[in-house]
């Protein structure tokens, strides 16, 4: 029993706390939105996404005004939604390259820190003692969504619209429990193990 006791004691002395974690997923997430949307610039086709946009707009007003029906809303509305897929597909593969080579490649060369782990002074440490690349790799696809977004433009890229639009709705779905679940576990597990890393037996800390 002692030694149960000395091990949570010492889970919740180091544990990165939610806070830390927030303020770095933020500083992150806004770092890689930046470079991608830097590098994107010279592929994006501004007037055909806006005018998609302006589509799916109208498309809203008018099933709320009951001028569409529900077959012809949801018919038109996964034509829209595939075509802005398609219209912005090199931009998907640019945040997902720019993803790989942050979270992934970087934060392993860091020895588990990325510049928002650094700020926030946090790292990802292995529970075995060294942090290998090929847990970083696992633990960024899941944690970073890298797997989730690379299995999406696949559909984007080789089905149909219908196809794509469930299957895209569905890994997101996954997405967002997986935050939800994620943020509950930080916060009250002891360890503050989310299920990346208890998957992957990796934990986040505070530095000294």
């Amino acid at each position: 029993m002692a030694k149960v006791n000395s091990r949570i004691k010492k889970d919740d002395d180091t544990k990165a706390l939610f806070f830390q974690r927030l303020v770095a997923f933020l500083i992150d997430v806004f770092l890689v939105s930046l470079v991608v949307s830097i590098l994107s610039i010279p592929f994006t086709r501004g007037e055909e996404v806006d005018s998609l946009q302006e589509d799916a707009t109208q498309l809203m007003e008018k099933f709320s005004t009951n001028d569409v029906s529900m077959e012809e809303f949801t018919s038109e509305y996964v034509d829209i939604y595939y075509r802005l897929a398609r219209s912005s597909g090199f931009t998907s593969l640019i945040s997902i390259f720019v993803g790989i080579c942050y979270y992934v490649v970087y934060q392993t060369y860091q020895k588990g820190q990325t510049i928002g782990k650094r700020l926030m002074k946090i790292r990802v440490v292995s529970d075995d003692g060294e942090l290998f690349m090929n847990q970083m790799i696992l633990r960024s696809f899941l944690a970073n969504f890298l797997l989730m977004n690379i299995g999406i433009y696949v559909f984007m890229l080789f089905s149909s619209k219908y196809v794509y639009f469930y299957s895209a709705a569905i890994l997101e779905l996954i997405q967002y429990l997986m935050i939800f679940v994620s943020i509950i576990m930080i916060m009250y597990r002891h360890d503050g193990c989310a299920i990346h890393d208890k998957l992957l037996h990796t934990r986040v800390i505070r530095e000294n």
